[in-house]
């Protein structure tokens, strides 16, 4: 949606790359958070149960190490984000679909 209403190739280009330089924090607190989990279930492992598959680890972290109010406050948290990329996602599509079938005919 970005790149549509860019007046020209140029602008364009140069919202791509902004968008690409942004994101790399964005990578470099995940991988943050995943090494210091790695580090944490490394100290105690048996904080972690046998044959956890490795995509449910920080689902478990938070739900059996943090505290509940902080468990919460994550959870509304993750839960806002998937909201965000959703409507994020409807809004480019129906902009999508007005600019190149509605406006069309």
């Amino acid at each position: 949606q970005r790149y549509l209403c860019a007046p020209s190739l140029k602008e364009a280009q140069r919202a791509l790359w902004l968008a690409a330089v942004l994101s790399l924090p964005t990578w470099g607190l995940f991988y943050f958070v995943g090494t210091c989990l790695y580090v944490y279930y490394k100290q105690l492992p048996s904080h972690l149960p046998d044959e956890i598959d490795p995509d449910a680890i920080f689902p478990h972290f938070i739900v059996a190490e943090l505290p509940t109010g902080v468990a919460g406050i994550v959870i509304s948290g993750v839960a806002a984000a998937a909201m965000s990329s959703l409507d994020s996602s409807l809004n480019a599509i129906s902009s999508v679909v007005v600019h190149d079938f509605v406006k069309r005919f």
